[in-house]
């Protein structure tokens, strides 16, 4: 890869872990009991336009709306920022200072500890969480992007874990493949 093609690759992935922060901020709004949170359509997607990147060709080959552009964002910030997730959570004063107890204190997040990984990773429920408006309605609705049938899913491009025997159907851990990882960064 050239040192352009870096900085392009490098500057996509920020814009996108910057929006996604931005949404994680939105979203942690009812922690803080903030009235004034805006809609999660008032967050707009980051536009590309000159990457030439198998990340951004991804977004535009399949067209993916917004809730499909977080589910990949998701998945892709714990290879490049292994620290993102639980460190913009905390952030946005939510408490939970130690990882283990985090995922207790705050379950509708969804968030897990990673197998073999000292962070955390994000789970169909870190997902819903971030994708839904509040009510069961959105909730349902954001449900159809971790079917099989949904595009990144029927692509292969993510995954969702099984769930533990008697956990929520979506607790599973949501995993981007490491074929498309790959793709992404070479």
């Amino acid at each position: 890869m050239s040192d352009t093609d870096l900085k392009v690759l490098a500057n996509v992935f920020e814009h996108e872990a910057r929006w996604l922060a931005e949404i994680i901020n939105q979203r942690t709004c009812i922690f803080r009991h903030d009235e004034k949170r805006p809609p999660l359509d008032n967050i707009a997607a980051p536009v590309h336009e000159a990457a030439n990147v198998e990340y951004t060709n991804l977004i535009s080959r399949y067209n993916l709306s917004f809730e499909e552009r977080l589910l990949l964002a998701l998945t892709f910030i714990p290879h490049l920022k292994p620290e993102f997730l639980l460190e913009k959570f905390r952030n946005y004063n939510m408490g939970g200072s130690v990882r283990n107890n985090f995922a207790k204190e705050f379950p509708e997040i969804g968030l897990i500890a990673g197998q073999r990984f000292a962070g955390t990773v994000p789970t169909g429920l870190t997902f819903l969480f971030l994708a839904s408006e509040p009510g069961m309605e959105n909730r349902i609705r954001s449900i159809a992007q971790l079917r099989p049938s949904a595009t990144l899913f029927r692509e292969k491009v993510v995954f969702l874990d099984e769930a533990l025997p008697g956990d929520p159907v979506h607790s599973g851990r949501l995993v981007l493949s490491n074929a498309y990882f790959d793709l992404f960064t070479k």
